[in-house]
Parts: C-alpha cells; structure tokens; sequence
C-alpha cells in the first residue's frame, strides 16, 4: 500500500471473504470488489457494507492498483496470459498489481 497514491482505487480480483476490501476501505481507499460467484458477492457485499459486483476477470476498468490475493491460481492455464495481460492494460500509468501463486511446477507466461 506504501508504493499507492493517497485514496487510490484499488480492485480486490476475486475478494474471497471481502476481507482485504474492508481494510483498504477502513484506510482510506476506494476499492472495487470483483468475483464470479454470486453468492460470495452476496456475502461480502453485507461484510464490507458496499455493493460487490459479480463480473468475469475480463471486464475490467482503471485502477490504481489490482490486488489479487491467491484469486487467480483459480485461472485455466491456457487463460493465464489473457487475463494478466487484461490486468496490466487495466491500471493507471504508475499502478501496480499484487498477485500471489501457490508453489508447483509452473508454467511460462508469454
């Protein structure tokens, strides 16, 4: 959170509890949550009291930065490279994108 400008809109890609929603908007950001399961944006939606939209990977806007917290690990191999691509083209000039993998034997992303 250090590396993002005061009130920068952060998007939670695929938010889970909508737990880290609630602390970037506990201080001070403006944070849009995304996942693709309608009941678990039900659920965060009463958590962090704001609407959550239940949308694709592929349907992003701008932002400051993409927080992506063991979200997409979720994506088909052959979708990878499409969907950080998508990413990348979706953030503002200095944004950044936090994303975390679980250990295997991996792939190359072209």
């Amino acid at each position: 959170m250090e590396h993002l400008p005061p009130n920068a809109y952060i998007l939670d890609f695929g938010f889970g509890s909508g737990r880290d929603s609630k602390y970037f908007l506990d201080n001070g950001y403006k944070a849009k949550a995304i996942d693709g399961s309608i009941e678990m944006c039900k659920l965060a939606s009463k958590y962090i009291n704001q609407e959550v939209t239940c949308m694709k990977f592929d349907e992003l806007n701008t932002y400051d930065g993409i927080w992506a917290c063991s979200s997409i690990l979720h994506v088909e191999k052959e979708n990878l490279s499409n969907i950080l691509i998508k990413m990348i083209s979706s953030l503002k000039i200095n944004g950044i994108i936090y994303t975390s993998f679980k250990i295997g034997t991996g792939y190359d992303i072209k």
